[in-house]
């Protein structure tokens, strides 16, 4: 598929990121319009569980109601 879907494509349909980025691109793509969140991280140390702590911070420092207000109308 390569051949076929360029990376613009690609992120019109996915948000890419590391660790470090993933999070704050995921907010400032989708947070007037999203309530929730979830990950499939595999957590096998406490610094996998680090990791995913830091991102559920990250998203959950944006405003809910910001989202809640924006579906709403």
């Amino acid at each position: 598929m390569p051949q076929h879907i360029n990376d613009g494509v690609l992120e019109a349909f996915v948000t890419i990121g590391t660790y470090d980025t993933i999070a704050r691109k995921l907010c400032d793509r989708f947070a007037g319009v999203v309530t929730d969140c979830e990950f499939s991280i595999t957590v096998k140390t406490d610094a996998d569980k680090e990791i995913l702590r830091s991102l559920a911070k990250t998203i959950q420092s944006e405003s809910l109601a910001k989202a809640q207000r924006t579906i709403a109308g």
